[in-house]
């Protein structure tokens, strides 16, 4: 029986359900693959411009395998990272809604906003910050999938943060930065989906976001 681990260069095409994204630059191309009824999403560099896919698609690729590997095993992050080759991944599909995109109406009781938190401390311990969660926007994803069975999920780790070995100042302060960042989604999806849970601290946290850190933020998602 074909695994994941079967799927090469040569084959992929032959599962792929449907190009979720073309990407622009050096973005990657976006593939939902089907495998024995099970789905899976892969990031592919492979037709980009020769100086992206030689010279960043590796490091960004190889980059990413790592974060997976630092986060192996925490319930709330997808399974299965599989490197195709240095310019193509594979990452279990996780099945449910963006949060951003829940209707207004949607009230999340308390009980979603722990298991978020936990989740999110989870991945902080391991070293990680993700930089990239929490927007309330129709063009972009919050990167926080709610299951069928309303359990919690963070994807996408393309743009995720390790905790410096060596922590030199500039290094600390974007990982302390962006850390900050990862815990605003909370309060940003109470103050949507249920303000009255809101504390003093998570409206000091929601409120708080210098100039200069926000163009910083801005900058480091650009790239």
């Amino acid at each position: 029986m074909l695994s994941i681990e079967d799927i090469s260069r040569k084959n992929y095409k032959n599962y792929i359900v449907k190009t979720i994204r073309k990407g622009k630059r050096y973005q990657p191309e976006v593939h939902l693959l089907k495998i024995y009824e099970k789905l899976w999403i892969m990031k592919d560099y492979y037709n980009k411009p020769l100086w992206v896919k030689y010279l960043i698609a590796p490091l960004l690729i190889q980059r990413e395998y790592k974060i997976y590997q630092k986060l192996k095993g925490i319930k709330g992050v997808p399974k299965v990272y599989k490197k195709i080759d240095p310019f193509a991944s594979i990452v279990e599909f996780i099945e449910g809604e963006d949060a951003s995109k829940l209707p207004l109406q949607t009230k999340l009781e308390e009980s979603f906003f722990s298991k978020l938190e936990k989740l999110i401390q989870e991945i902080h311990s391991r070293g990680v910050v993700h930089g990239d969660l929490g927007h309330m926007d129709l063009l972009r994803e919050a990167n926080i999938i709610i299951s069928p069975e309303g359990e919690i999920y963070i994807i996408d780790f393309a743009g995720a943060f390790l905790k410096p070995l060596l922590p030199d100042p500039l290094s600390m302060y974007l990982y302390t930065l962006l850390k900050r960042h990862d815990l605003r989604a909370i309060p940003k999806f109470k103050k949507h989906f249920n303000p009255s849970l809101l504390t003093k601290e998570e409206n000091k946290l929601l409120n708080y976001s210098m100039w200069g850190e926000r163009k910083v933020i801005y900058w480091l998602k650009k790239w």
